[in-house]
């Protein structure tokens, strides 16, 4: 098994990554319709050699030459997204007043409601399409069940609520690998307390406490949108909102859950970057979704996995099923030179 990871370095805004998403996507539901030939990977970017991927993924009707499953992650400039169903029904007063504190204003596909990204945040978005994967941490019993509107929206008829694609992984067990993904990532940065909030999407600190969100969107049982972890966002981005539509949550970030811990914001000697915690995610996400051993190209996630004592509490890697994931890194050359 083989999943690329593309990190988009720096600042970049809300509407290149869409655009390169949109791209990834559209290659992904074009695979879908083809006569079914074999799975294609993307060109690696200075691939390990000592990792072997397997190649047993199997094949369905009307699937053609698949491309690899691929987490796009990046650190946007500020901006504030509605979901799906907020789509026409933001004033444009509002839109004017927030794009008044030097943020975009932008109409998304996803589901659930208003929020911010934005520097210190990470934001992923894994692309693949749900029918051709099987392996899952979450629990079976989630299999053949509805997952509720708040975070996902149906694209091809958006009236018509979701239920689990034919094969694979259902809706809410995707929904909950994310979640998941979400919280080990915390985990390894020290946050064992992060949990899941039974009445909201999300991962949360405390009751009213917010640390990640979850939107996602779905054409075709292939996945695009995803998650937003704050890091060292500016919290008083999100004072212009009512974040997520929930009325009293405060959100709140990996360096403040820290302060409140009484740890120092550079732990281990480095602060808390995107890139090394898009890297971290990007492993969990892995383990979560697919299963087994995963092997990043060089073996490491960065120094900010570290205990109180600056020991290193990354887990070590846990054999769910008998595969390996083989995690590289995409070149953007790559996406860009396609098709």
């Amino acid at each position: 098994m083989r999943l690329g990871h593309l990190h988009l370095p720096g600042i970049t805004s809300y509407s290149v990554a869409s655009a390169i998403q949109t791209r990834l996507v559209t290659a992904l539901l074009q695979s879908k319709t083809r006569p079914p030939r074999h799975q294609a990977s993307l060109p690696p970017h200075d691939v390990s050699s000592s990792v072997s991927p397997t190649a047993n993924i199997p094949s369905f009707p009307n699937t053609a030459t698949l491309p690899d499953p691929i987490i796009l992650t990046a650190e946007f400039s500020p901006v504030y997204t509605c979901g799906r169903r907020e789509v026409g029904q933001v004033s444009t007063a509002q839109q004017a007043y927030l794009r008044s504190t030097g943020a975009e204003f932008i109409e998304a596909l996803r589901g659930g409601q208003t929020t911010f990204h934005g520097p210190g945040q990470l934001v992923a978005y894994p692309i693949l399409d749900l029918q051709r994967h099987f392996a899952s941490r979450a629990p079976s019993s989630f299999q053949n069940t509805i997952e509720h509107d708040a975070v996902l929206k149906n694209h091809d008829n958006p009236t018509t609520k979701f239920t689990t694609a034919t094969a694979g992984m259902s809706v809410r067990q995707y929904i909950w690998n994310l979640e998941q993904s979400l919280i080990d990532t915390l985990a390894r940065l020290g946050l064992a307390h992060a949990h899941r909030n039974e009445r909201y999407p999300g991962v949360w600190m405390a009751p009213n406490r917010k640390i990640a969100s979850v939107g996602v969107h779905l054409r075709r049982h292939v996945t695009s949108h995803g998650v937003g972890l704050n890091l060292h966002t500016d919290l008083a981005w999100f004072d212009h909102i009512v974040a997520c539509g929930i009325d009293g949550v405060e959100m709140t970030s990996v360096v403040k859950e820290w302060a409140l811990l009484g740890r120092d914001r550079r732990r281990g000697g480095e602060d808390v970057t995107v890139s090394n915690t898009a890297r971290i995610f990007v492993e969990e996400f892995a383990r979560c979704c697919f299963g087994g051993t995963v092997g990043y190209q060089n073996g490491s996630s960065g120094n900010v996995s570290v205990g109180d004592d600056g020991a290193d509490i990354s887990p070590a890697p846990r054999v769910d099923l008998d595969k390996v994931v083989e995690i590289y890194q995409v070149d953007l050359n790559d996406i860009m030179l396609q098709g």
